[in-house]
């Protein structure tokens, strides 16, 4: 999978939910807002492509949560949450500025699925189920929504 899970949209900053599994590996991105809340809608697209989008504002927090899996293991074997905002650099250039990240790489406890800051823990288990979601098509951590009929 090649690329960044975000691109300059109309002055604002487009993110989207990234990636899903292949035969024998897995990686995914996905965002949440600083209390671990989805920001994402829905969305659907090509397997293991871009699924779901928000629309977000240079200069405002939000977290990145990147996960990546090998076939065969029961958990990822890299977690990264990166808390950071978007600024644009003198070429006009989209930049993802980290404020704090927290990483976990190459897992090897047998107990624990993996130990995240509780805050951000439903967007991790998200992430991990869209990585070693078999060429997933759909958004795995969105905003849900009542409809009304």
């Amino acid at each position: 999978m090649s690329g960044r899970p975000f691109e300059l949209f109309k002055g604002k900053v487009l993110v989207y939910e990234m990636g899903g599994g292949r035969s024998n590996t897995g990686r995914a991105h996905s965002w949440c807002d600083v209390n671990g809340n989805p920001v994402l809608k829905f969305g659907t697209g090509v397997a293991c492509g871009k699924h779901g989008y928000a629309l977000w504002e240079l200069g405002k927090p939000i977290v990145w949560v990147y996960v990546g899996w090998l076939r065969g293991s029961v958990k990822p074997i890299f977690v990264h949450v990166d808390k950071g905002y978007f600024t644009l650099e003198e070429n006009n250039d989209l930049k993802f500025v980290e404020e704090s990240e927290w990483k976990e790489e190459l897992l090897s406890s047998e107990d624990e699925l993996v130990i995240v800051p509780k805050v951000y823990e439903n967007a991790v288990r998200h992430t991990i189920a869209k990585a070693m979601c078999y060429h997933c098509r759909r958004t795995h951590y969105y905003i849900k929504t009542k409809w009304l009929i």
